[in-house]
């Protein structure tokens, strides 16, 4: 679902380009990686997918495999339903992870820039601008205050979230002077 946020790498200005991509080369002050959460499902789905492979590999010989293929071209509703045909599914799961690992690598967080608070995958950008910002909100959740999230109300009124309080450091240096800081 689209939201006022929502951006991509390719439609910022250069100079916020170069700016976002020094931050993850350095993955130093205000970068915190998230990919931990995010890409827990792809790992979890690769390692299934690998499995499945290496059970179809041992379970029936290469060569059935690759008669199997010859053949699922010419009866396609049959092959739908062969023990082999996991084995593809495998393989297609197995490569879509692989893409998104090999895209989403080192690009999956939140980080705070000079013109703004952004969450990056990939490519694919959601951001707030500091001269947008209205307050900024932290609140915790979780036992012992285990998380926090750090909402910024803009003059558009609808709420950016941010689902890490790691950068509230950053966050409080760039935000707007006067801008109140709750939490």
């Amino acid at each position: 679902m689209a939201t006022p946020f929502d951006t991509h790498l390719d439609a910022l200005p250069e100079a916020e380009r170069q700016e976002i991509e020094a931050i993850l080369r350095a993955k130093g002050p205000g970068w915190v990686s998230d990919a931990g959460d995010g890409m827990l499902i792809w790992a979890i789905l690769a390692v299934a997918s690998l499995f499945g492979i290496i059970a179809t590999i041992v379970e029936f010989e290469v060569e059935q495999i690759l008669l199997y293929f010859t053949f699922a071209v010419q009866a396609l509703p049959y092959s739908l339903v062969s023990p082999i045909a996991g084995f593809w599914v495998a393989c297609v799961v197995f490569s879509i992870c692989t893409w998104k690992f090999v895209t989403l690598h080192g690009r999956f967080g939140w980080m705070a820039t000079s013109f703004g608070c952004l969450r990056v995958r990939g490519r694919a950008l959601r951001l707030v601008r500091w001269g947008d910002v209205t307050r900024v909100s932290r609140r915790w959740i979780g036992g012992r205050h285990r998380f926090s999230i750090v909402a910024f109300g803009t003059k558009q009124g609808p709420v950016f979230e941010s689902m890490t309080g790691g950068l509230m450091a950053e966050i409080e240096q760039r935000v707007p002077p006067g801008t109140p800081i709750v939490g």
